[in-house]
């Protein structure tokens, strides 16, 4: 007898972690004014998928921590994230504090400080290596005191980002500077607040010496070994590209902070110092489950005001109402204001700051079909079978009424 097989729960393919409903991002906006000649936005020639701004004085001024046409966007990463840099020096501070103890990489300079950004293990520059036991005074300094005083929407879109700490070579030639982001990139420091790398500074010069990024230090050190009349001398700041001096980490120099922007902000303006670009903050609900069922989802908001009501079926289409796990039928059930699901949130309530819901999974057993790849339902099985005998009972009763009634089989 050949088996009637029902079909009765869809499986969704899930990914995770999960962003949904596209929009128009910073990036977007920022490539339609691509250049080649000029001030401007350029694709950078050296690493594919990124863009800098280059020139005396490009559009690039943006708004930021409250400070109108304080920042400039220095580049677009090839992840879309957007890396800007202040406009003015928030002051002249000494890379490092010299006759401070940071380990075998530093000691041969330590009367004139270090100029490895972070503690490792073991770093190497093209003139030594060995170990660094402590950050690097403005490393702490920005990350800590500068960083905690920044408005709270300007941290929300800070991310943590990989930056580039690898030292490199003093020769400025722009036939070199492939080699230089290869060094450059020998060493990464994950954090938010950072420095321009030395090949950023070069990258935004167009010709000679004309680039719209002023003199302060970078986060990735440069050295050269000058004449035999001199010692050996450290240099981790960018300079005039036509007078580049040699500078002792413990020298006081400008400190222009640098940070990377979520990349699904969306700007407004027009970048120049008058009508610099403006930030709108994408509003961002994280969608949590648990258990072996555990998934996480990121839905931004277009618009403020919507409520879970208007989107919960595509965040269903993206997490799944029903799934099967370890011989159990989940239905996805409510979203709670917290993880220990005390408090249900009101899917009618207007969603205008980032938020954080939980959702429950109700769980029901399943029993195996012999033969078949699915499972069916515990309570699906008894019904089928209680039709099954009934059917066969009526059948039965038939038959004999028959047989009766033809006074049996001659």
């Amino acid at each position: 007898m050949k088996k009637l097989i029902i079909v009765v729960i869809t499986l969704t393919t899930i990914l995770i972690p999960l962003t949904v409903n596209a929009q128009e991002t910073a990036k977007d906006t920022l490539i339609k004014n691509v250049t080649t000649t000029n001030d401007g936005l350029y694709k950078d020639e050296y690493e594919e998928g990124r863009y800098i701004y280059r020139g005396q004085n490009p559009n690039n001024y943006i708004t930021f921590n409250n400070e109108t046409a304080g920042w400039r966007i220095l580049s677009i990463e090839t992840d879309g994230t957007i890396k800007i840099i202040k406009t003015n020096s928030i002051g002249e501070m000494v890379f490092n504090e010299p006759e401070i103890d940071r380990g075998t990489y530093c000691d041969e300079w330590e009367h004139v400080g270090c100029n490895a950004w972070a503690k490792m293990d073991y770093f190497s520059s093209p003139t030594k290596s060995g170990t660094v036991t402590k950050d690097a005074d403005i490393n702490t300094y920005l990350n800590t005191t500068y960083y905690d005083a920044l408005s709270r929407k300007a941290k929300e879109i800070i991310l943590d980002y990989n930056f580039n700490i690898g030292g490199t070579t003093n020769d400025f030639d722009m036939k070199n500077i492939n080699q230089m982001i290869q060094d450059e990139k020998e060493y990464t420091w994950e954090g938010k607040v950072g420095l321009i790398y030395i090949t950023d500074f070069m990258k935004t010069i167009i010709g000679e010496k004309t680039t719209w990024i002023k003199e302060g230090y970078s986060i990735t050190p440069n050295h050269t070994i000058s004449t035999s009349q001199t010692p050996a001398v450290l240099m981790t700041m960018f300079s005039k590209y036509d007078d580049i001096e040699l500078m002792y980490t413990d020298h006081l120099e400008d400190i222009y902070p640098v940070v990377n922007l979520d990349p699904y902000i969306k700007l407004s303006g027009t970048g120049t110092i008058d009508d610099p670009y403006t930030i709108t903050n994408p509003v961002k609900v994280k969608f949590e489950t648990f258990g072996d069922l555990e998934k996480e989802l990121i839905y931004r908001l277009e618009t403020t005001g919507k409520t879970l009501e208007e989107i919960k079926e595509e965040i269903n289409n993206q997490i799944g109402t029903e799934v099967e796990q370890d011989g159990k039928v989940c239905t996805l059930d409510s979203w709670y204001l917290d993880r220990e699901l005390k408090t249900k949130f009101d899917e009618e309530t207007p969603i205008n700051n980032n938020l954080t819901l939980f959702g429950r999974w109700e769980c029901r057993e399943t029993v195996d079909v012999p033969d078949t790849l699915l499972q069916i339902p515990r309570s699906i099985i008894t019904i089928g079978c209680g039709i099954i005998i009934l059917g066969i009972g009526i059948v039965l009763w038939i038959i004999r009424k028959k047989y009766k009634i033809n006074g049996g089989i001659k």
